[in-house]
């Protein structure tokens, strides 16, 4: 199975923010923030282990909900491109071509 170019390209081309995006990444970093001192909160007591995989997965997952807002946006278009690969990669030095 192939992503194919166009999600490939979504995937890691730039989002610039948008009227829409700037406000939704702005809420979104709030809420993960008051979630995250309400857990400190809640887990002071836990093994520090436990409570730091728990903040390490909620800071996870505030960066997955960020991509996911950004690709609300349309793409950028690139200022330069990039060339395209056509070539026959070259085998490692010693070995026969072919």
């Amino acid at each position: 199975m192939t992503l194919g170019s166009k999600k490939i390209r979504d995937r890691f081309s730039p989002h610039p923010g948008t009227d829409v995006t700037i406000p939704a990444h702005e809420k979104s970093r709030e809420a993960y923030i008051a979630f995250a001192e309400y857990l400190d909160q809640l887990l002071g007591p836990c093994d520090p282990y436990v409570a730091e995989l728990v903040m390490t997965k909620l800071q996870e997952a505030s960066m997955w909900t960020n991509f996911a807002i950004a690709q609300l946006a349309p793409l950028a278009q690139p200022k330069i491109g990039l060339p395209r690969v056509t070539a026959k990669p070259t085998p490692p030095p010693g070995k026969p071509k072919g």
